[in-house]
């Protein structure tokens, strides 16, 4: 059995390079990239890693940070965003641990579940607070697309952050032997 060794400047050092990438996609990439009027939201798919990658405190306040971020940057509700990320982080970071060695497949379908509950309660938030007006645009126009494109994103983000750490390539597949062979849920 390896004994694990936690260096932390050099977590600290990850997670202001991965704050700094962030801030600069959510300004640079996002506004040029759209399905329909969605669009990435970079913010939550950094929190969302981190929480599923490091879990606990770190996850939280990164979660916080980052929808903060997402908030000032965008018309919405100031607060909404932190809210839900913060919220969101601290489910998935729960056991404070790397959820990701425990299969791609189930940490997708974790980020699945979040993203899904993130983007429709930001949709009825705008609703509700007067502003959008339809709610077949919010939902049909903006959070679905939405959804869509943080997913892929999150699945490339998977793939490069992966092979830049010297692990294996994610498998979504039942295939993956190393890490146990999860797929959706189920050990095969």
């Amino acid at each position: 059995m390896a004994m694990q060794v936690n260096d932390s400047n050099k977590m600290r050092k990850t997670l202001l390079v991965a704050a700094i990438v962030c801030f600069v996609l959510q300004l640079a990439f996002v506004p040029n990239i759209g399905l329909f009027d969605g669009r990435v939201n970079i913010c939550m798919i950094t929190a969302l890693y981190i929480a599923l990658s490091i879990g606990g405190k770190t996850g939280v306040i990164a979660g916080f940070i980052a929808g903060l971020f997402f908030d000032l940057t965008t018309t919405g509700p100031v607060g909404l965003m932190a809210f839900e990320l913060t919220l969101a982080s601290y489910f998935l970071g729960l056991e404070e641990r790397n959820k990701l060695s425990d299969g791609y497949g189930i940490a997708f379908q974790h980020f699945l579940i979040a993203c899904v509950s993130i983007e429709l309660v930001y949709g009825l938030a705008m609703l509700m607070t007067g502003h959008s007006h339809n709610i077949l645009y919010t939902f049909g126009l903006h959070s679905i697309p939405a959804i869509v494109l943080d997913c892929v994103v999150f699945a490339l983000a998977l793939l490069v952050f992966t092979s830049r750490a010297g692990g294996s390539t994610p498998s979504f597949s039942a295939k993956h032997s190393d890490r146990g062979a999860h797929f959706f849920g189920k050990k095969f």
